[in-house]
């Protein structure tokens, strides 16, 4: 009609990190007020976390079984809770309801729905489309590894909740990875199926069949989300993070990490191509396994993200060629912290102490830098005191002449 539209432009939002040591954090909810409630799944935990990153746990089961599926209806939270029995199992799960007053109550029992419907029990999962009279096909399920589970099966009883969504007049959707099917529950608990999900097809190919195709190099990425102190260049930025944090700076933590791994990797790289070329030119094959595991150990340290496997192989190079008592001392002392970074139960310490290690790596740096800075000016002495006419080596009474 002649005129022209108007394009509003929006400024991206901000991100900021709210909260952090929460242990598998798989699902959140937040209310109008900007409150978000965050289920810690294999802790069995719901918490609430202000506008400001405050954090308070207000429920946990009683049990100790998996709570997710959290979603917000008025002023109460709705969520899920999973049991498991013997290898991750599923025995049962229900859709609950916790109230504004603290009280918990069960509207529907999911996995009973499961096991008396099985929804997807029509539904085929696995390979499709096999004539089974074939004798090379026979023998090629017959290689299928036992643990990935059978070749061809349909839908079992098995219910997994993982998701809801609150409707009107107290009906909730809910999601259930399990059952693979999405339920409609009616404010009185009962259970009715909206849909069955239908097999995602998938071609084999011979990489995957293989394992020997380059899909590992794309699994990398998600691994750098992990922030943990661990990783040296990641501690630092953490620190920076905190500090600005500290001014009123919140969108600055994820900034100070990224550049630090940055700087860590370019270190990183200068590092290796200066322990290659000495390697390089090195005649001692101990020499040469020194700088070998110099060089994977400054690659644990000064990588995006650390592990304490990842120093299996840096100590065992290091065991090989150090020869004196107080070295092997450092590398058992090493070993002995890297075996607690990660509990039995799988739970990492880096996860729970994170500002603490934060500042550990900026006390680490300091140190190492003065401690370099101290050899540098020891030997610069020990060169000028050596400087003399008499060319000496030994004690300072020794390079330079008494007056005659």
């Amino acid at each position: 009609h002649g005129k022209h539209a108007q394009h509003h432009h929006h400024a991206p939002a901000s991100q900021h990190v709210l909260t952090s040591g929460l242990l598998s954090p798989l699902r959140a909810a937040i209310a109008p007020d900007g409150t978000a409630y965050v289920t810690e799944n294999f802790a069995g935990k719901i918490d609430r976390i202000s506008r400001h990153g405050t954090k308070r746990t207000i429920y946990t089961d009683p049990h100790g079984y998996e709570v997710g599926g959290v979603s917000v209806a008025g002023r109460s939270l709705l969520f899920t809770v999973t049991q498991s029995e013997g290898e991750g199992e599923n025995v049962d799960s229900w859709l609950k309801m916790l109230t504004p007053s603290g009280h918990v109550r069960t509207i529907a029992d999911l996995h009973a729905y499961e096991a008396a419907k099985n929804p997807d029990q029509h539904t085929t999962y696995g390979f499709a489309g096999l004539d089974t009279s074939d004798p090379t096909v026979s023998a090629c399920l017959a290689k299928w590894p036992a643990d990935n589970g059978p070749a061809t099966y349909s839908g079992a009883v098995d219910s997994h909740p993982y998701a809801t969504y609150a409707l009107g007049g107290g009906w909730t959707y809910v999601a259930d990875a399990g059952a693979n099917a999405v339920f409609l529950v009616s404010p009185r608990g009962r259970v009715s199926t909206v849909a069955t999900l239908p097999g995602i097809p998938y071609t084999i190919t011979a990489d995957a069949a293989t394992g020997l195709g380059l899909g590992w190099i794309s699994a990398l990425g998600p691994t750098t989300s992990m922030v943990q102190w661990t990783s040296l260049p990641t501690g630092l930025g953490m620190a920076v993070g905190y500090l600005l944090r500290a001014f009123g700076v919140h969108n600055g933590y994820a900034t100070a990490v990224s550049v630090a791994r940055w700087f860590g990797s370019i270190t990183l790289a200068t590092v290796l191509v200066t322990l290659f070329v000495r390697a390089w030119l090195a005649s001692s094959t101990v020499v040469i396994l020194r700088l070998t595991a110099a060089a994977l150990t400054v690659t644990a340290l000064l990588g995006p993200v650390f592990y304490p496997w990842y120093a299996l192989t840096a100590l065992a190079l290091w065991a090989c060629c150090v020869d004196s008592a107080r070295a092997r001392t450092i590398l058992a002392s090493v070993t002995v912290v890297l075996v607690f970074l990660v509990l039995p139960d799988g739970y990492g310490l880096a996860v729970a102490t994170k500002l603490p290690g934060a500042l550990l790596d900026v006390v680490a740096v300091g140190v190492a830098v003065w401690y370099v800075h101290r050899r540098a000016a020891r030997r610069a002495a020990d060169q000028a005191h050596g400087a003399g006419p008499t060319g000496g080596s030994g004690r300072a009474a020794d390079r330079w002449p008494g007056p005659s």
